[in-house]
């Protein structure tokens, strides 16, 4: 997780973070960004009922062990989720809150409004079929 997220805020891996911005909005904040490596959802549950008052002072995003693929994704293992994961931590706590008029998560940011382009509409569901040219 450390390495991914690593390389998503500094990718040219000069040491120094490609938008400070981000970097700051996740971390000076009164809740900083964290990344949690459960096992599965049960033993997260588990945790999250122990210890909820403690996780509730960061804004967190749970990845579980059988997510992971440490030497990639493969059609063999799948997907692994830890690209997705800490992409959700870096946009939800950084790139949103630095710039909230273009990644912001609501509705009418700059990212929504393209997306919806994209997609032939904005659908709240998922449609069963997209509208030709989508």
């Amino acid at each position: 997780m450390a390495s991914v997220i690593a390389q998503y805020l500094d990718n040219e891996e000069d040491g120094i973070p490609d938008d400070p911005l981000v970097l700051s909005r996740m971390t000076s904040s009164q809740r900083p960004a964290a990344m949690i490596l459960f096992k599965n959802e049960n033993e997260a549950n588990s945790i999250i009922n122990q210890y909820g008052q403690f996780l509730d002072k960061f804004r967190w995003q749970e990845l579980f062990g059988f997510e992971c693929h440490p030497n990639g994704s493969s059609s063999q293992q799948g997907f692994d989720a830890t690209l997705e994961e800490c992409l959700h931590l870096i946009t939800d706590t950084g790139w949103a809150e630095a710039y909230p008029g273009v990644f912001g998560t609501s509705i009418n940011t700059e990212l929504c409004d393209a997306m919806d382009i994209a997609r032939g509409g904005r659908f709240m569901n998922v449609p069963n079929n997209y509208p030709p040219g989508a």
